[in-house]
């Protein structure tokens, strides 16, 4: 603890400091006792906001036109009237709730963070949904937003077939993208070059299981989204 004092100080000195210290009895303390209020999202209502988290320093909150813009766009531009849509990685939720408006097939969310489940399932009444939520973390684990809690551990090979499969699972792409055992249309991955899934090798890995890449983009800020190696790609299968 004193350590991290010391840090604070020299990075920031004591304005850093209290806003660390803010933080961390926030984080500690207070936000289990706080109570959530809706936001939106790339234009979908979304219960994720804290009711004290606007004035706590670090946090990011209110309303995001943008949030994930990359990956809904590249949804949106190849979702079908009557596609099956499967997303390993729901976090908000916001992509299937967006996906849930372009067709009549099934949205099915995968999600390994106990905290973000209960965010959709709260976010699926405010926006009348049917997307089915399941608790579960596909394939190995590598960096849950929060604590996983009691989720379910799920093989790839027992994910159902679907036209459209996206992937947002922060490293976990590959080993997803290699044991899946059915062939959708289209395939929206992100990749997380960080985390282990890089670019390079999302994009072979796609090619060599039959599939053209149609799309590539950065992720919002393009210096950060080269430095991470965070990119969305598109894939459409060879028919």
């Amino acid at each position: 603890m004193r350590n991290k004092i010391r840090k604070a100080l020299r990075e920031g000195g004591p304005f850093l400091l209290i806003q660390r210290s803010v933080n961390f009895v926030y984080r500690n303390i207070l936000e289990d006792y706080d109570f959530r209020r809706a936001r939106r999202l790339n234009g979908v209502q979304i219960y994720s906001d804290k009711f004290l988290e606007p004035i706590i320093p670090e946090r990011k909150t209110g309303d995001d036109p943008d949030y994930e813009k990359e990956l809904v766009e590249s949804l949106e531009e190849n979702i079908l009237s009557d596609d099956d849509v499967t997303i390993i990685g729901g976090g908000f939720g916001v992509t299937a709730f967006r996906a849930e408006e372009h067709t009549d097939g099934e949205v099915v969310v995968y999600e390994a963070s106990e905290e973000q489940v209960d965010i959709i399932k709260r976010s699926k009444r405010l926006n009348n949904s049917e997307v089915q939520v399941f608790h579960a973390i596909v394939g190995e684990e590598k960096d849950v937003w929060g604590k996983p809690g009691e989720a379910k551990r799920i093989d790839p090979k027992e994910i159902e077939n679907c036209d459209i499969l996206e992937l947002d699972c922060e490293g976990s792409e590959l080993d997803i993208l290699r044991k899946i055992e059915f062939s959708p249309r289209v395939i929206v991955v992100e990749t997380h070059g960080h985390l282990g899934a890089s670019t390079d090798d999302v994009r072979s890995l796609l090619k060599g299981k039959g599939y053209s890449i149609e799309s590539e983009k950065n992720v919002g800020d393009d210096a950060k989204s080269g430095s991470l190696d965070v990119k969305i790609l598109v894939a459409e299968r060879n028919d």
